[in-house]
Formats: C-alpha cells, sequence, structure tokens
C-alpha cells in the first residue's frame, strides 16, 4: 500500500511524510512538556469515574480513523496524479483551522467550567 501510493502521489507523498514526522515530534513534545509541568504536584486523576468515558472516546477514535483511512485509499486510487499537487499545502490549512478551532472551544469550555 505504501509503495502504490508513493508511486501515485510522488513529490507528495514525501512532503506528507515530512509533515507528518514533523507533526509527531510536535505532538511528542506537547505530551513530554505536559509530564513534566504535572509531575510533582497534587494533581490526580479519578480513573475510576472517567473510564467509561475514555471507552466512548476509544471507540469513537478507532472508527474516526478507520473511516478516514477508507476515504484517504479510494482518494488515493481514484485520483489522477495532476490532482496530488500542494495537497499537503491544502491539507496542512485545514488542519491549522481545525486545530484553531479546538483549542478555542477547548479554552472556552475550560473557562467556562472553572
Amino acid at each position: 500500500m505504501i509503495e502504490y501510493e508513493k508511486r501515485k502521489m510522488g513529490e507528495e507523498w514525501r512532503k506528507q511524510q515530512r509533515y507528518q514526522g514533523i507533526s509527531q515530534l510536535l505532538l511528542g513534545a506537547i505530551f513530554l512538556l505536559n509530564a513534566f509541568l504535572t509531575f510533582g504536584t497534587d494533581i490526580k486523576m479519578a480513573f475510576s469515574q472517567s473510564v467509561p468515558i475514555m471507552i466512548i472516546i476509544y471507540l469513537f477514535a478507532i472508527f474516526f480513523f478507520n473511516i478516514m483511512h477508507a476515504i484517504r485509499v479510494r482518494k488515493v486510487d481514484q485520483s489522477p496524479v495532476s490532482e496530488w499537487e500542494g495537497h499537503t499545502k491544502r491539507m496542512i490549512k485545514v488542519n491549522l483551522i481545525v486545530l484553531s478551532i479546538a483549542v478555542f472551544t477547548s479554552c472556552l469550555i475550560g473557562f467556562l467550567l472553572f
């Protein structure tokens, strides 16, 4: 599957791999920063209350990622090579918009709850 995408997408595939690597490093750094900031504090999580919510989120994530993977496979199969030009830039723009909305919503909910 990876070789097929690589041949079909060409240079855009390399750009996407670079973008994914950078975004994974940034996400890992955010998780490490969170771990260092909360280390040694008295913040305790009530896991007994959050287990059902975590299971629901986990199942939703599995469903969502499988649907997104199926859409991507279909798009790679049906799209001509010329349609992939600039795809990574468009993907980055959409991801930044979604990230901005998610951060704003999270801050708003956090502000209203606390």
